[in-house]
């Protein structure tokens, strides 16, 4: 038998996998969404420059990196985080839907 602990860590990692394999709007939904929870209190949208307005910092940038790695079950590797791919949500929608097809 689980615990509610247990129970309620299953529960987030299913909800953070909802986004697995998802369309480009899923998927651009979900990159909205984690950025939110990560800068909640800056204002952007998807083609808002996230580094050079400050939104993505160093440590919200691998913040962001951790979560889009776990919600969709790739590995990001050191060479890939860089500004082409992390620019603006499209640029990450972009990136992210590249790695879960060719995974």
């Amino acid at each position: 038998m689980e615990s509610w602990i247990e129970f309620g860590l299953i529960k987030r990692v299913e909800k953070r996998k909802q986004g697995v394999n998802g369309t480009m709007e899923e998927i651009e939904k979900k990159i909205i969404e984690l950025i939110e929870e990560i800068q909640p209190y800056e204002e952007f949208d998807k083609e808002t420059n996230l580094l050079e307005g400050g939104i993505l910092d160093s440590v919200a940038l691998f913040l962001l990196v951790q979560e889009i790695e776990e919600t969709y079950n790739i590995v990001i590797d050191l060479d890939e985080i860089a500004k082409e791919n992390f620019e603006n949500v499209m640029n990450i929608v972009n990136f992210v839907k590249d790695k879960v097809d060719n995974k």
